[in-house]
């Protein structure tokens, strides 16, 4: 064990919430960023995905291949629902 972590045990009283915010906070933002580009890296081009599907041997699904070129619709933030037709629009564009 290094010199830092066992020093750091013999401090009194021990907390495992000194532990916690110490050690397992700090950890988040970069669990969520490789969560984001591993996610990012995973996303496949429209010609992946047909040959992706020719290899399929089932024929039931029908599949829609394409490509979403604008930024998904914002949600609104005030407390009043939005209508459903106005939700079906947005995503219809």
């Amino acid at each position: 064990m290094p010199a830092k972590a066992s020093a750091y045990l013999k401090i009194r009283p021990f907390r495992w919430s000194r532990l916690l915010w110490t050690y397992l906070a700090p950890i988040i933002p970069l669990v969520l960023l490789f969560d984001g580009v591993v996610s990012c890296l995973r996303t496949y081009q429209p010609q992946e995905l047909r040959e992706i599907i020719e290899k399929l041997s089932v024929s039931e699904y029908q599949w829609q291949i394409g490509e979403h070129s604008e930024p998904s619709p914002q949600v609104p933030l005030d407390d009043r629902p939005t209508p459903l037709p106005a939700i079906l629009e947005t995503f219809a564009k």
